[in-house]
């Protein structure tokens, strides 16, 4: 009984510790929502409105992918002055990096909007906005890239 008990007292905070988690998450989306509204969405009126969102999560998506092909092609551009066998492995290993985080923001947003009605304007809404959240944070990890030991 005693080793229930223990379970139990062990599992609750953990519980309220994983709604934290996922709080925080959400609140990551709402942040760059936030920031961006008086930034690349500055001149949108109605922001707070359905279509004010959805129109400010677009311009968000197309900001954030054009920066973030920027990035990947100065990432690519160094990496193709690099020549021997080490650097091949290397470059080789980046880009299927690239790939896998790719996935990861594909499968993540699907996931953000699973209980969303498909084709609706807040589930188009919500997946721009997580993709352009994903890939503005992708870039901020791209900043110092090609880092190697």
């Amino acid at each position: 009984m005693k080793k229930k008990v223990s379970l139990l007292l062990l599992l609750f905070p953990l519980t309220g510790m994983t709604a934290a988690i996922d709080k925080n998450h959400s609140d990551i989306y709402q942040q760059y929502y936030a920031k961006m509204v008086g930034n690349v969405c500055n001149n949108l009126t109605n922001k707070d409105s359905e279509m004010g969102i959805y129109q400010c999560a677009t311009l968000m998506k197309k900001d954030a992918d054009a920066k973030l092909t920027a990035r990947i092609n100065e990432i690519n551009q160094e990496l193709s002055q690099l020549s021997d066998d080490d650097d091949k492995e290397f470059i080789k290993s980046f880009k299927e990096d690239q790939l896998q985080w790719e996935r990861y923001r594909n499968k993540r947003c699907k996931l953000r909007v699973a209980n969303l009605e498909q084709d609706s304007p807040q589930y188009i809404s919500e997946t721009f906005l997580c993709q352009a959240v994903e890939s503005y944070r992708r870039i901020e990890v791209l900043i110092d890239e090609p880092d190697r030991p």
